[in-house]
């Protein structure tokens, strides 16, 4: 990692004509399990991202894949934001521009995707069918898919066509000429000397030309194959026979949402729906599916062998398609992360690729009978989608094992079980994946050669057409790669497809299932007859003579074997100060700041702020705490100390002042990732001074029980399920004052109706128990969090109950007002229709008399903007349940959908 930057840095140097006067923090994982628990951002990662750079501290996070190739293409990708974010700063501080601004993510994406390697397979393969299928988003509206692979796409084929059209200078000049506009389209208005509109016109004409064409020799998938499955995004389909005797296809889908299992028949029609097998992402036995990165299988048995991550790893679960029985999952401690796994013909051994914590993938067998595990290969190398062979013999897999391997192209080998020998089955500069046998022998993989990913077949060649592909030798011994390795197959293509076909395999009639882009959904389709494409075998002469194993480069530097401890080396994150004045309070002003470490384990937070009315007062109303928040393991601790003097006011008391001082520890322990444990516990000096004053040592002591497996959309949840109780007691030790304990249950389901509406659900309990004569935990309802189109604070006592009913839909998709000055735009406006009942209580029964319930009943709509804040508008009627006036209330706030 550490050279592979050094050398991404002088290759950036050059092209950002720009030099880093400070060191850049690199923190390199070796899964993507571990960087999903970084503590450098707050955020949740999710699977699709590989990498991301802290502007705040200039941090740059990267896991590794077992691929050396991607892992270095990835460090350049992120050093591009590290390069951009810092000459922009510096041409802004030259030009005197104080607040600095950036460019659109499609450029700052677009430029690292651009200037870290050459476009792959993927890239060509998005840009395609977007041209092919009319869904390329212009220049001016790039912005509104922003955040998405297709805008990483376009921006850095926008940026290609820029450097081939204009020059590749002018993509620094951009970049240098930052400062003449605030409106970037200005920028390279300026530094193109054509518009947006121009540009735009001028690109989509160049893909048009170039992509067009392709249609006189090559087909869409779907003018050339069936349709299985087209709704979400489908991927690794297998077949099987069912104990009717008929076959089906199984294979891992998003159609909702959460990822799970699905399977249709294969005589089947595209309209028929598909069964669900398996839900995952909601529980921690299936918590997240590798949609794209790992395969499953099926052997004679009809026990489904497949891959989620459980807990700290992934593992191996296995499931009997015809009872439905679970059979204990698959966990090795050796092992990370697991994909591929592949079923023997006998159904009593598996193999898979397992990504040990170093963060290299080799091959394993697991022998069910035996519980023995078996390490196949052992190097540096990528190896991927391991299948057997018909005769249990051999195994076939992909790997990055040859001197194009560095960089990043693939072939297919072939393993012999018994004595580890490993040959070559093809050899060139491209990518082979994927390759699977039929029980007749024949061996169908998914290869780039001809610039897209379509489906070969590898072909036996006569002994007398046998040539010599290199001879390989000076190898490593846990390699055991033979001398004078021969290639004795030869490749015809079975597609040729305009955009992908990739996870080929075959069914017991001949015919092909695979997985095919088109229309920016991954779809599963079938060929029931296909011609075959012969290639020309290259000529030996072109082959090389010899070659040997690549390795990576390492830092010339001395290297010591010591382990060195971990420096914090705190800086600050944030510092924000505020004065405000309030007509019934006063003026008050304080300060904010927030420091951490460098791998953000261990933070610190600092408040302090005056909110004296007098001179006389200033020393009195210093107010100040001091935060320790430690991340490092399983279980967060959080505590700290304040002390704390303010002018309050609530309904009950009415105005008075309060003065308090104390410490507190708060535990968060999760259980799993959607289930975790929190407690905290505070002693406390409270002086109350008000109508009636008081004064108390108050014990706080709580312990909370979360659950949330939601799956949100724009303005909140759309599926799944939050729960959490809380239990509280808080006492006066010293004066024995207050004495009371509080419980809250909040219980919310959704249901999703379809793939754009959701019914919603809410229970809410809230009770405090104690001496009404005493201080006690009151609560209010109201507004439009909790009972909507009543007042916020209007209904308030010691127990609570609300039940919350919504019907979320999409109201409009996209509402434009174009004026002669410019136009404007917003999206995703999402409309609600909306029951809610409840009331409180002030310590009497609950005696279900229907005449003490509140509810409200309307149409709300509700908006994002800004990516953080949701606005919400409601209208409707109140009731009593006896009476149902015709009064029509309003409510405008803000906020999440429960």
């Amino acid at each position: 990692g550490a050279q592979a930057a050094e050398e991404s840095y002088k290759i950036l140097q050059n092209k950002y004509n720009h030099t880093l006067n400070y060191q850049v923090p690199l923190i390199f994982y070796s899964s993507h399990l571990y960087f999903q628990q970084t503590n450098v951002i707050p955020n949740m990662l999710p699977e699709g991202v590989g990498g991301f750079f802290e502007f705040f501290k200039g941090r740059v996070v990267i896991p590794s894949d077992g691929s050396i190739s991607n892992f270095k293409r990835v460090i350049r990708h992120e050093l591009n934001h590290v390069f951009m974010h810092s000459k922009l700063l510096r041409v802004q501080k030259n030009h005197r521009i104080m607040n600095p601004r950036f460019p659109p993510l499609w450029f700052s994406e677009g430029l690292a995707e651009f200037w870290a390697a050459k476009p792959n397979t993927q890239a060509e393969m998005v840009i395609r069918d977007a041209v092919l299928n009319n869904y390329l988003v212009p220049v001016d509206r790039l912005f509104t898919i922003a955040g998405t692979f297709l805008m990483y796409k376009e921006g850095e084929n926008l940026l290609a066509f820029i450097s081939e059209r204009y020059g590749e200078e002018k993509i620094l000049l951009i970049l240098e000429n930052y400062w003449v506009h605030p409106k970037f389209s200005e920028v390279v208005k300026y530094t193109l000397g054509v518009d947006y509109k121009e540009l735009n016109r001028q690109w989509t004409y160049y893909l048009k030309k170039k992509y067009y064409p392709l249609l006189q020799d090559k087909d869409k998938p779907q003018m050339a194959s069936k349709i299985v499955d087209d709704k979400g995004f489908n991927s690794k389909p297998t077949i099987y026979t069912d104990k009717d005797g008929d076959q089906k296809i199984i294979y891992v889908s998003n159609k909702i949402g959460y990822t799970g299992i699905y399977q249709k028949d294969l005589k089947g029609k595209t309209k028929d729906k598909a069964e669900l097998i398996l839900s995952g992402e909601q529980s921690n036995d299936y918590e997240t599916f590798h949609l794209f990165r790992s395969s499953i299988s099926v052997n004679d048995h009809r026990i489904l062998a497949f891959v989620t991550k459980s807990g700290e790893t992934d593992v191996i679960h296995r499931l009997n398609l015809d009872t439905r029985e679970k059979y204990p999952p698959l966990q090795f401690k050796s092992l990370v992360t697991i994909s591929s796994p592949s079923w023997s013909p006998d159904g009593n051994r598996i193999v898979f690729t397992g990504l040990s914590r170093n963060g290299y993938n080799d091959i394993y067998i697991y022998d069910i009978l035996s519980t023995q595990l078996s390490k196949l290969t052992n190097d540096l190398y990528d190896d991927r989608d391991p299948s057997w062979s018909p005769n249990s013999e051999n195994i076939v897999f992909s790997s990055d094992r040859t001197q194009m391997g560095k960089r990043g192209k693939y072939n297919l080998f072939k393993l012999r079980i018994k004595d580890l020998q490993i040959r070559y089955l093809t050899y060139g500069d491209h990518n082979d994946r994927a390759p699977k046998y039929s029980k007749d022998g024949k061996l169908v993989f998914y290869s780039d050669r001809g610039g897209m990913d379509n489906i070969w077949m590898l072909k036996s060649v006569k002994k007398d057409d046998k040539f010599k592909l290199s001879n390989v030798s000076d190898v490593d011994n846990d390699l055991n790669l033979p001398h004078n390795s021969l290639l004795d197959f030869k490749a015809v293509r079975l597609t040729n497809f305009t955009t992908s076909a990739i996870d080929p395999v075959w069914t017991d009639d001949g015919s092909l299932v695979f997985t095919a882009f088109e229309d920016f959904s991954f779809k599963i389709m079938k060929i029931d007859e296909f011609k075959s494409y012969d290639i020309t075998l290259e000529k030996t002469t072109n082959m090389p003579k010899r070659t040997g194993l690549w390795s990576h480069k390492k830092l010339e530097k001395d290297i010591s074997t010591v382990r060195k401890k971990y420096k914090s080396g705190y800086t600050l994150d944030i510092a924000q100060s505020q004065v405000t004045q309030d007509p019934i309070f006063g003026t008050s002003g304080g300060a904010v700041f927030a420091l951490s470490d460098i791998l953000g384990n261990n933070q610190y937070y600092i408040l302090i702020y005056n909110n004296a009315q007098t001179s006389s007062e200033i020393l009195g109303h210093f107010n100040i705490a001091v935060t320790k928040i430690s991340l490092a393991g399983r279980t967060n601790l959080a505590y700290g100390l304040f002390s704390l003097n303010n002018r309050r006011f609530n309904l009950h008391k009415g105005f008075f002042e309060e003065q308090r001082y104390g410490s507190y520890l708060s535990v968060s322990y999760p259980l799993s990732f959607f289930k975790r444990i929190e407690a905290s516990t505070s002693l406390s000096y409270s002086n109350e001074v008000g109508i009636d004053s008081r004064e108390a040592v108050l014990a706080v002591n709580s312990v909370r029980f979360i659950k949330d497996n939601s799956l949100w959309g724009a303005t909140g949840p759309l599926d799944g399920e939050r729960f959490s109780m809380s239990i509280a007691y808080t006492n006066d030790v010293r004066f024995n004052n207050l004495n009371y304990f509080t419980l809250v249950t909040d219980y919310r389901k959704y249901f999703r109706l379809t793939n754009r509406t959701t019914y919603a659900m809410r229970l809410m309990y809230l009770h405090s128990e104690g001496n009404p004569d005493r201080e006690i935990e009151r609560f209010y309802i109201g507004g439009s969090w909790t009972l909507r189109l009543y007042p916020r604070f209007q209904v308030w006592g010691t127990r609570a109950f609300i039940i919350n009913n919504e019907y979320r839909f999409p109201f409009i998709d996209l509402l434009g007002i174009r004026f002669p000055f410019g136009d404007i735009g917003f999206r995703g406006i999402r409309g609600a229709l909306f029951f809610d009942t409840g009331n409180v209580y002030n310590g009497e029964r609950f005696d279900n008399k229907w005449e003490t319930l509140k509810g409200s009943y309307g149409v709300g709509f509700r908006i994002r903007v800004g990516g953080f804040l949701v606005l919400r508008y409601d209208i409707g009627r109140k009731t009593d349940f006896k009476d149902w006036p015709d009064t029509l209330y309003k409510q405008f706030f803000f906020g999440w959908d429960f």
